[in-house]
């Protein structure tokens, strides 16, 4: 971990135990330390490749969820909130290019795969 990111973990450090200099504690309690930190603290998500805790992405999650509810609601031409855990991942995904079809689409592709007819159309 020191050698991953040693800001970070000198970061996690003070703000966990009120170590101020990691290099003054013995490297066997050091390394018993940073295995108990918690698993949002910034040297666990650079490790895990996390770009934000759990709590933010469900937090997220739930405000995605209800926009997304609302937008269904809306009048017809309202675009398509963009997604903001998509923005904490880093996911460039354009909300217009996501999977939407209309009744019609589904139902001929449907009729397509029942058929045994798999090919995907472009568009």
């Amino acid at each position: 971990m020191l050698g991953e990111d040693e800001d970070s973990l000198t970061c996690d450090f003070a703000q966990t135990y009120g170590i101020l200099d990691i290099r003054a504690v013995p490297a066997v309690t050091a390394a018993v330390l940073a295995w108990g930190l918690p698993e949002d603290s910034r040297i666990k998500r650079i490790l895990s490749g996390s770009k934000c805790s759990l709590d933010s992405l469900l937090l997220a999650s739930i405000a995605d969820a209800q926009n997304l509810n609302l937008w269904t609601k809306a009048r017809e031409g309202t675009p398509r909130p963009a997604s903001l855990v998509d923005r904490l991942l880093g996911v460039s995904a354009d909300p217009e290019s996501s999977a939407s079809f209309t009744i019609d689409e589904f139902e001929e592709r449907r009729a397509q795969m029942l058929n045994g007819n798999q090919e995907v159309r472009d568009g």
